[in-house]
């Protein structure tokens, strides 16, 4: 009798593990968001990651010009800065010089990355920023990225200039090629 019971349980414990296992499911599908992707910037702590380290070259000189960024279609400007985020003259903002025309980005560019007309000191001296519309109608180039490449996490020690010129010398190893335009569009 006791081998019976025991029986019992062992086949009752089983089945409740193999429902629990399988668990319920609906036969109807549901339509799930379209969601976009976007590279984790989340630490394993949850903090928010340093930006990275960006070093590009355009396809003409856009130094001391003003970055914006574009939607994907490269038909409206979806972030740009406001004067005081550039520095006393635009100068804390204004990208570093390094070997063979790369640039050290200061700002926060990306591939969508544009450039106005207004010099980082003409721009930093603006009282009122134009709307999205008057910058728009003033960006002098929006394929202007020949290169662009993912050093590391922003850091005094990733971001150093020699470092970073021996990265260029010896063709980015280590780095990430975010863009990489063989054939730039024609001015």
């Amino acid at each position: 009798m006791r081998s019976t019971i025991k029986l019992q349980l062992l086949f009752s414990s089983c089945l409740l593990l193999a429902l629990s296992l399988t668990g319920c499911k609906s036969s109807r599908r549901v339509n799930q968001p379209e969601i976009l992707t976007i590279e984790n910037t989340a630490t394993e702590s949850g903090m928010a990651a340093l930006p990275p380290c960006l070093v590009y070259k355009t396809r003409a000189d856009y130094a001391s010009n003003v970055p914006v960024l574009l939607n994907k279609q490269k038909t409206a400007i979806i972030s740009y800065p406001a004067p005081s985020d550039l520095g006393p003259e635009g100068k804390t903002a204004i990208p570093v010089a390094l070997e063979q025309g790369y640039l050290l980005d200061n700002r926060g560019i990306a591939p969508n990355v544009a450039f106005l007309k207004y010099t980082y000191k003409e721009y930093a001296s603006l009282k009122k920023v134009p709307g999205k519309e008057e910058l728009f109608k003033n960006i002098i180039d929006k394929y202007p990225l020949i290169e662009l490449w993912d050093c590391g996490t922003r850091s005094t020690e990733n971001c150093d200039i020699e470092r970073l010129n021996k990265l260029i010398r010896e063709d980015f190893p280590g780095c990430k090629s975010i863009v990489l335009m063989l054939e730039p569009p024609s001015l």
